[in-house]
């Protein structure tokens, strides 16, 4: 991977983050909760990615260039946290707050005293560890139910196929960031290139249940990803 192949698929992922953020909004008041929460997650990392990018363009807050990628993870930690006891735990939403409150005190910590300015590959971790098992817990919950016969035109089936492609990858890939770094001294373009297309590949799929909610809007039928399971 070269440098200019690196910058394409970071410019790439920014664009359809913004572009998934429209796609969730469009309408807003008419959509489900979900996709409103799915829609803020994306406007964030979006706000995160361009921060990033202007503040290394004007080399400003040289060394915390990744700051606005440390709040966007606290963020979405609350957002995702809120999303899955919409969709799955409304009867048990004190277990999911305190694994939140715990991954958010983990990450201040993280920042504070241990990777800090770094990339903060331990957080991605815990935090990808969070979509795995949130993300399997929702295919369980539907296999068990099965609410529809054609769960392919339910939209959080997409999401949330996303959100465990993306939990599974970006695990893999934080875990072996410190021994990239560390002992291969690798220059990192590669793997970021990596993380980028994967992240490009999550957000195509995010963009086919957008497909079928707009879809189901339009034809005034009842929300798929209203009715989550």
């Amino acid at each position: 991977m070269t440098l200019e192949q690196f910058v394409l698929t970071a410019q790439l992922q920014t664009i359809l983050l913004g572009l998934l953020a429209i796609m969730c909004f469009i309408k807003f008041r008419s959509r489900s909760l979900t996709v409103r929460l799915i829609g803020f997650v994306f406007l964030i990392g979006f706000l995160a990615n361009m921060c990033s990018w202007l503040m290394t363009r004007m080399n400003i807050f040289r060394g915390f260039s990744n700051l606005p990628s440390v709040i966007c993870i606290a963020i979405s930690i609350v957002l995702f946290s809120y999303l899955y006891i919409v969709i799955l735990f409304k009867k048990r939403p004190v277990w999911v707050f305190t694994v939140a409150i715990t991954i958010l005190l983990i990450a201040f910590l993280n920042v504070l005293y241990v990777q800090k300015t770094s990339v903060n590959s331990n957080l991605m971790v815990i935090l990808s560890s969070m979509f795995i098992c949130y993300s399997l817990w929702y295919f369980y919950v539907l296999i068990r139910d099965l609410p529809s016969l054609n769960v392919h035109q339910m939209p959080m089936f997409w999401f949330n196929s996303a959100f465990l492609v993306l939990g599974a990858g970006t695990f893999v890939l934080y875990a072996f960031t410190s021994y990239l770094i560390h002992v291969l001294r690798s220059d990192m373009i590669t793997y970021w290139s990596i993380h980028n297309m994967l992240s490009i590949f999550g957000h195509l799929i995010v963009m086919v249940g957008l497909y079928f909610d707009l879809s189901q809007l339009k034809s005034g039928g009842e929300h798929s990803a209203h009715r989550t399971i």
